[in-house]
């Protein structure tokens, strides 16, 4: 028992010192706990003291100046919703007077025009910046603007919305007159916007000093703040995504590559095949640039309002919903896929008045034709080997629309961007993995701020090569590295000379088209351009502190009638008749049943130089065409057919053949040819190189 006790005393101290172990663990979680409760609490203190509202709460004013201030926050939220709106039609865009933008040439710009003269312009988000020709290498850009004021710096989509507010508010209030009529009067000073976008809404803050007075009491508003429901980083998500995959995938160009495949064949009634072969002898098909560009027009307005974004609001799924699996792969065109779920719907379209970009390869000027050989051998005497193979260069713009029912409250809102596809050779062209960073953050370069147009001053005149005459409103930019800074606008302006007896200044009659501006320092090139002239890149340099005067020459389109008729040749005689041909020199007209092609294709001055051409369609029935040039060196190239139906009778070809002669059968082998026919038949046809079209030949002339 002694022992017992003893043993029991002995485990008292131990079970105290775990009781004692089991507290202090408590205390230490306890102590952990309320440590991680302080920080919690710190943290979220310092949020809420730290966290400030897009837009200060609203001024509290007197019951007699809440009139006031209703009417002047009514025309804040009209004037941010046009300018939104407006913005949402043109790519983030309120103001596009400084884009490039070429109806005739669309792909040569940097936009498109919702029509014809339209005032609505569309940058691309991403296109060509180069040349169509590439002939110095072909260069992408984009003219997405940053949604954010912290991105870029003066020309973002807040910044942009501050400005709008800042120029058109003051038009909305009207001068206050109503209440000026009621006894209040009203001193108004500088507004001041500030746009801030949230994931949710659209805050709008006037700073806008009103000084208030009736009946001898003076008061004052200064604050006015609105919040517009739009949610406008959904949009910019969505077409940065739709843009990426253009970029990187240019599934625009890989839709239109299998259009061109699907609907071309060895028949003049479809496009020229990128690949077929047909053996039969005298089949020879042709087809004209023209009627090939129209067709490919026509099936990409067809086809392009197909394409679907997966996870857009109207994103239906494959139109096809059979088992064929070719029809499977053909309707996949259609579908751009996206892992992302998108609240707006998602369309394309190409609109007719859009002219696209076209080159096919082999050509003779304006006639496709394929590489065709008969006679190869023994064996094959009696067939011909019509090999068709085509390289198709294509480029053409998209409008892409995004909209949603549900924006600013049920009103809805509609975002629009552009993207141009290329298509070089049969195959796509895409931008690395590198280059869309600047499509995810387009920050903006600083090259073209005016603040670093540090120059003296540069004096351009722009004039018309023909008349001479000034052409004022003539846009100038200058263009080095991959920066295109909009200058300015020529204006006209009238030449004032000292009377060399009174020293008083004459107005004189001439005037000039004049734009003084400093510029930015490099070298490069100065681009004009004006409304129905060909543009012009000249090679300029800038130094700092350097006056300069650039005198620039625009070349205008000018509307000519081109007429041809056709002079027989006669061959030669003896052995070298097949090379010796002669003119009659007695010219003919086309006959009825004639067609002649005539290509004139501008030689241009440097790699950069805008490419132009033209193309005059005669027919026996309509032997002028119109057509507009410019002045300049031309390569022309004309091909004459025949549309009636000649047939080349069955004939006997015999020839010399030692072999049939060493076995009794006679010194020559003679073979049957067929009858072969031809709907239409190459009766001749003429090439010019660098055939000079001068301004003095342009100026006044009718015909050419």
């Amino acid at each position: 028992m002694r022992n017992r006790k003893k043993i029991e005393s002995n485990r008292e101290p131990a079970q105290f010192l775990m009781n004692r172990r089991g507290q202090l663990t408590i205390f230490i979680i306890i102590g952990i706990v309320l440590l991680f409760s302080a920080a919690l609490i710190t943290f979220i203190r310092q949020s809420v003291v730290l966290y400030k509202p897009p837009v200060e709460v609203a001024e509290t004013v007197a019951t007699e100046l809440q009139p006031i201030q209703k009417y002047v926050t009514e025309c804040l939220e009209i004037v941010a919703k046009e300018g939104i709106r407006k913005a949402g039609m043109q790519g983030g865009y309120i103001d596009t007077s400084k884009f490039i933008v070429n109806d005739a040439d669309p792909t040569s710009g940097e936009g498109i025009s919702m029509s014809p003269g339209s005032s609505i312009k569309v940058p691309y988000w991403h296109y060509m910046r180069s040349p169509n020709s590439c002939e110095a290498g072909c260069e992408f850009s984009s003219k997405m603007p940053a949604l954010y004021r912290t991105v870029a710096r003066g020309n973002s989509f807040e910044e942009q919305i501050d400005k709008y507010v800042q120029e058109k508010l003051s038009s909305c209030l009207r001068g206050f007159t109503s209440f000026k009529s009621q006894g209040f009067a009203i001193e108004e000073s500088q507004i001041t916007a500030r746009t801030t976008i949230t994931k949710s809404d659209i805050f709008v803050q006037a700073e806008y000093p009103l000084k208030i007075t009736k009946e001898g009491t003076v008061q004052t508003i200064s604050k006015f703040n609105i919040k517009l429901p739009i949610n406008l980083a959904r949009y910019y998500d969505l077409a940065i995504e739709i843009t990426k995959k253009e970029a990187a995938s240019n599934f625009l160009g890989f839709l239109a590559l299998n259009l061109i495949d699907m609907y071309s064949g060895a028949d003049e009634s479809r496009l020229p095949p990128v690949a077929d072969v047909t053996f039969k002898r005298g089949e020879s098909i042709s087809w004209t640039k023209n009627d090939v560009k129209d067709k490919v027009e026509e099936i990409l307005m067809s086809h392009a309002s197909g394409l679907q974004v997966q996870g857009s609001r109207n994103f239906e799924g494959n139109y096809y919903q059979g088992e064929n699996t070719l029809s499977q792969g053909i309707y996949s065109l259609f579908v751009v896929p996206s892992n992302n779920t998108f609240a707006s719907n998602a369309e394309f379209s190409y609109l007719a008045w859009w002219p696209i970009y076209l080159s096919v390869t082999p050509n003779r000027g304006n006639i496709i034709a394929p590489d065709s050989r008969s006679g190869f051998s023994n064996f094959m005497s009696a067939f011909g080997l019509n090999s068709y193979k085509f390289a198709y260069d294509v480029s053409y713009p998209v409008l892409v629309t995004l909209t949603d029912p549900t924006a600013f409250d049920g009103e809805g809102f509609t975002f629009q961007f552009a993207l141009e596809s290329n298509m070089r050779n049969n195959a796509m062209m895409t931008v690395d993995a590198a280059a869309l960073g600047t499509i995810t953050s387009p920050f903006r370069t600083y090259a073209c701020d005016p603040e670093n147009y540090i120059s003296d001053e540069i004096t351009i005149t722009v004039s018309d090569s023909i008349t001479k005459a000034p052409l004022g409103d003539s846009q100038v930019y200058f263009s080095f590295g991959k920066e295109s800074c909009f200058i300015g606008n020529t204006e006209l302006v009238s030449i004032q000379e000292a009377n060399a007896l009174t020293g008083q200044a004459v107005l004189d009659t001439s005037r000039e088209a004049i734009l003084t501006s400093r510029m930015p320092v490099g070298i490069g090139s100065l681009v004009v351009f004006r409304e129905g002239y060909m543009s012009k890149t000249t090679p300029f340099g800038v130094l700092v502190d350097e006056k300069q005067e650039k005198e620039i020459m625009l070349d205008r389109f000018v509307k000519i009638n081109v007429s041809a008729k056709l002079m027989p040749f006669t061959t030669g005689s003896g052995k070298t008749a097949e090379t010796s041909w002669n003119p009659t020199g007695v010219s003919v007209e086309l006959p009825p049943t004639g067609q002649a092609i005539v290509t004139f294709s501008r030689v241009s001055e440097t790699p950069d130089s805008e490419q132009y051409s033209a193309v005059a369609e005669l027919t026996g029935t309509n032997r002028t065409k119109e057509i507009e040039l410019v002045p300049g060196n031309y390569d022309i190239v004309s091909t004459v057919i025949d549309n009636q139906l000649t047939i080349i009778p069955e004939a006997e070809e015999c020839y010399d053949d030692n072999w049939y002669d060493s076995w009794g059968l006679g010194d020559q082998k003679c073979e049957k040819i067929d009858a072969t026919s031809f709907d239409k038949f190459p009766m001749g046809g003429l090439e010019l190189n660098n055939f000079p079209v001068t301004a003095e030949k342009l100026n006044g002339a009718k015909e050419l």
